[in-house]
C-alpha cells in the first residue's frame, strides 16, 4: 500500500506545482472613444506586476506571463 501512495505523490506534486505557477495573458485593442480609430503607441500597464506593453500600429497589445489573480490594468497615451 505504501508503494501506491509514493507513486501517487510522485504524480500529484508536479501537477500541483505546475498549476500553482500557471500564467495567463491579457490582450486587446485600444481605440479612441469618439472616432473609434486605433491608437498606436499607447501603453497598457499592470502596476502590481510591473508588466506592460505598447500597442502596435493597429492598436493591439499583449501582456504575457501574468500569474493567476485579479489585477488593475492602466492604459495611457501621451
Amino acid at each position: 500500500m505504501k508503494k501506491i501512495y509514493s507513486y501517487l505523490y510522485a504524480f500529484l506534486i508536479p501537477f500541483v506545482c505546475s498549476s500553482a505557477f500557471a500564467t495567463n495573458s491579457l490582450s486587446g485593442k485600444i481605440t479612441d472613444r469618439s472616432t473609434h480609430s486605433s491608437l498606436n503607441n499607447a501603453f497598457v500597464y499592470i502596476p502590481d506586476l510591473k508588466l506592460g506593453a505598447n500597442t502596435d500600429a493597429d492598436g493591439n497589445y499583449t501582456i504575457k506571463n501574468i500569474p493567476n489573480g485579479t489585477y488593475l490594468a492602466v492604459a495611457s497615451i501621451l
